[in-house]
């Protein structure tokens, strides 16, 4: 069995928000712990890090940051040299994000390890996540940060409601308000890398709604059964970008690494086709031709297609695939790249193991009966097994 190293804890759902200044990022944070969500705070690992920054600091910018005491950073004096010069607000960041960051990972994966301790439900009774991590950073995009969690989540807002809630909560003028919103990065550069954008346009109810509804979507998308898997994610090169949970490519459209395999009976010539399970994330009860699965993230093409007709079928194709054609598919749903494999077995519907949670029943088809079927009801078949079949039809015909 192959071992997934997780970018994040495999159990538990990490998100990550951010928000421009006056953006409504607090109401995001009352209202995940409402929910169940363990909060951090990315301020507060910021403070703890002048620790083990002492030395790099001071080697920087001097003695003139230091307290009286010879230990500790004057914040107040480091302050007001990296405001005034953008060279050393950008040195200071090089120091301290990369140790924040490693701060702020090693705190997630305790908190998952004292959550996995607790053994509680992934949702309780009274509706309550207990299995969700909330990372609160206002710098996620401009540190770069957003590897450490599974989702980014955005909150933004029109700049006249900014500025107007910024002088109102921090008694500014309006240009010193300006100021402070023009210092940061734009909404437009925090949404480009968000999986779930919250516009704050409303009232506070407005924006506490509309975070309910995304928590709801949250807590569908995370019971699912292959939820927790860790896959990677492609682009349409098939360049693999990053790692990610399931549930976060299902929900979110990534383009994922997949394997297709065409089945076949070799005494009748029949293709081997699932119906799928009613308990499948996507496309239940559907007929699939050219069965497979996503690939855990880091595994090859042909030892996934061997797992999946292993852990599906109950049988060992290991070194008796022969590859097909790689195929890329997209449809509403999302996108794939996939390899396409074709074996054939001497063995017959009777003597497969089918697992129940992912397959409800095996029939043997003639290779035309698909093709009729498909023309006929084309809502019968899993979109993406019936374009690898008709792949493999294309690629096959001449020796069929």
């Amino acid at each position: 069995m192959m071992t997934v190293d997780y970018r994040t804890p495999k159990g538990v759902i990490v998100i990550g928000f951010t928000g421009g200044i006056a953006s409504g990022k607090s109401t995001v944070t009352e209202e995940l712990e409402k929910n169940g969500a363990h909060i951090l705070n990315a301020d507060h690992f910021g403070h703890r890090a002048y620790g083990p920054c002492f030395n790099a600091l001071v080697a920087r910018f001097g003695d003139k940051i230091v307290n009286e005491d010879g230990k500790t950073i004057n914040r107040k004096a480091l302050g007001a040299i990296v405001f005034a010069d953008t060279k050393d607000l950008q040195a200071l960041n090089e120091i301290m994000w990369p140790v924040i960051k490693d701060m702020i990972r090693e705190e997630i994966f305790k908190v998952a390890e004292e959550m996995e301790n607790a053994n509680k439900p992934n949702v309780s009774k009274d509706g309550k996540i207990n299995n969700l991590i909330a990372l609160e950073a206002a710098v996620m995009v401009e540190a770069g940060w957003m590897d450490l969690v599974d989702e980014v989540w955005v909150v933004l807002a029109d700049e006249s409601k900014q500025k107007e809630r910024l002088m109102a909560r921090n008694n500014l003028d309006a240009a010193e308000a300006e100021k402070r919103i023009n210092s940061q990065i734009s909404n437009k550069e925090r949404a480009a890398v968000a999986h779930v954008t919250v516009w704050n346009r409303g009232s506070l109810e407005d924006l506490r709604a509309i975070l309910q509804k995304e928590i709801q979507s949250v807590k569908s998308r995370y019971s699912k059964l292959s939820a927790f898997e860790a896959i990677d994610v492609v682009d349409k090169d098939n360049n693999v970008l990053m790692q990610t949970k399931r549930a976060v490519a299902t929900a979110f459209k990534l383009t994922c690494r997949c394997t297709h395999v065409v089945l076949v009976h070799e005494p009748s010539g029949g293709i081997f086709v699932q119906k799928r399970s009613k308990w499948k994330d996507s496309y239940p009860s559907t007929l699939d031709p050219a069965s497979g699965g996503y690939c855990n993230s880091g595994e090859p093409y042909e030892a996934c297609a061997v797992r999946e007709m292993r852990e599906e079928m109950g049988i060992d194709l290991d070194n008796k695939l022969t590859f097909v054609s790689p195929i890329y598919f997209e449809d509403t749903t999302g996108s794939q790249w996939a390899y396409l494999y074709c074996a054939k077995t001497q063995k017959g519907i009777n003597d497969l193991q089918v697992q129940e949670e992912e397959v409800e029943a095996v029939t043997l088809m003639k290779p035309n009966e698909i093709v009729q079927l498909a023309k006929k009801d084309p809502q019968a078949f899993i979109p993406d097994g019936l374009f690898a079949f008709n792949t493999f039809m294309e690629k096959t015909s001449a020796n069929m």
